[in-house]
């Protein structure tokens, strides 16, 4: 009888610590993609700044792809969750993309030829 319950105990042991392993790895994940959605954001305040062109990889769910758009982000003040782009092919044409959608952002500074920001 002492064996079963030594072993019930091990095996509850393990339970909790692959279930508190689980979770810790969920909330992780979490916080990864704060910080991403941070990181975007202080790269397109920065770019709004500049007045440079951005190009963004945005995940999309519609198609297996990734969606690309080019344009100029419109504001200098703090973006929250959504950012307005003007596209650049067509100034007058604004787009509002969800931070949490955005995989990747690449500045390209105008005002100095040549130069580019890829992070």
């Amino acid at each position: 009888m002492d064996k079963k319950t030594k072993s019930f105990k091990k095996l509850g042991r393990h339970l909790v610590r692959t279930s508190i392993t689980l979770l810790d790895g969920l909330f992780n994940d979490d916080l990864e993609q704060l910080q991403a959605i941070e990181m975007h954001r202080n790269q397109l305040i920065d770019a709004a700044r500049r007045k440079a062109l951005v190009v963004l990889q945005l995940k999309t769910k519609k198609v297996a792809n990734f969606e690309t758009v080019v344009g100029f982000v419109t504001t200098k003040r703090k973006i929250d969750q959504q950012v307005v782009i003007k596209i650049q092919n067509n100034l007058q044409q604004l787009r509002i993309i969800a931070l949490q959608d955005i995989e990747k952002v690449s500045v390209l500074d105008t005002k100095t030829k040549h130069k580019l920001i890829a992070k």
